[in-house]
């Protein structure tokens, strides 16, 4: 019920939303997601008559295991991102002269960050930074990585896109949640809204730690185009669920970088995104956002993300 009401209410509004994604960066972050949507599809496309060959189960599964372990086996500390991204580099240089199994290996990488996103950042925000610095060391010298892996991340959070998605004439609720990113098990059941707000802030987390380790200055005008869509947007019920781990991640470069202009940007997210009623929204959400954001505005400044200074060493395994 709450869902539907937020639709209705967004469909009342998507003439302005219309007109205010013409100023808001959308579309160059649209033909970007397009592209690499549709290189991840090439990739798959590629490897799919190995990934289907029962004479190749075998190896599939071993490698698939070898990535599973590196990335799962990734700690806080120097030495471990090093260690593990110069893994992940030896075994896909390996494979690199045979198509499909490079294909399978890179969209394995991607597959396993974003479950890690879901998974290990929801529930400890600062395990997003080493996990980006190794998908940042790795994607420098594999650069088809980085495509797939922002494919991955756009297909598990469509709000990254950004994306406004409605609901198309005569769509069922299946489909129309799929789109928004909402899991189902086999018997079509839809998993609730907490779970899936919560899985979101971690996959959020973890991709701007990602984009901003492997390419910082270009990471910085993605966010502000992502981060003023999201200012003009009407908002969604699981929006400010997705926008507080996201700009926990960037605003201490983002501040750096822009100054003033990124505090005008904050806080206008702040009256998009606080000072509006949203259905169905979570109010701990809404309530942390509000004092993240009052508390930049009111300081001018921004903490360091936590988990973003690595010790040399790690005594634990994340």
């Amino acid at each position: 019920e709450e869902r539907k009401r937020a639709e209705e209410r967004e469909q009342q509004e998507k003439e302005k939303q219309d007109a205010t994604r013409e100023n808001s960066g959308i579309r160059p972050l649209s033909r970007e997601a397009a592209r690499v949507q549709n290189e991840w599809l090439s990739l798959r496309e590629s490897c799919e008559a190995f990934r289907t060959d029962k004479s190749t189960a075998r190896e599939r599964l071993t490698y698939r295991k070898a990535i599973n372990k590196m990335v799962t086996q990734i700690a806080a500390s120097k030495r471990q991102v090093e260690a593990k991204a110069s893994e992940l580099i030896r075994l896909l240089q390996e494979v690199q002269s045979n198509p499909p199994l490079f294909a399978l290996c890179l969209d394995t990488v991607a597959e396993k960050l974003v479950i890690q996103g879901e998974v290990q950042v929801h529930a400890h925000r600062d395990s997003a930074f080493p996990l980006a610095m190794v998908a940042a060391h790795v994607s420098n010298r594999i650069p088809q990585l980085l495509s797939t892996i922002k494919a991955r991340f756009f297909e598990s959070c469509p709000l990254l896109i950004p994306k406004y998605i409605k609901r198309n004439d005569g769509e069922d609720n299946s489909s129309y949640w799929k789109r928004l990113g909402f899991r189902q098990d086999d018997q079509g059941k839809v998993e609730s809204l907490s779970l899936f707000t919560e899985r979101l802030g971690g996959v959020a987390s973890l991709f701007a730690a990602i984009i901003h380790c492997t390419d910082p200055e270009r990471a910085a005008r993605e966010s502000w185009r992502r981060l003023a869509f999201w200012a003009n947007q009407l908002p969604r019920f699981y929006t400010v669920s997705v926008v507080l781990p996201y700009i926990e991640i960037v605003s201490h470069s983002m501040l750096e970088k822009y100054g003033m202009q990124y505090l005008k940007l904050l806080h206008a997210l702040q009256q998009n995104l606080i000072a509006e009623r949203i259905e169905g929204v979570d109010a701990a959400a809404k309530a942390r956002l509000e004092l993240f954001i009052k508390d930049i505005l009111k300081n001018q400044r921004a903490d360091v993300p936590e988990g973003s200074e690595l010790p040399l060493e790690a005594n634990t395994i994340m």
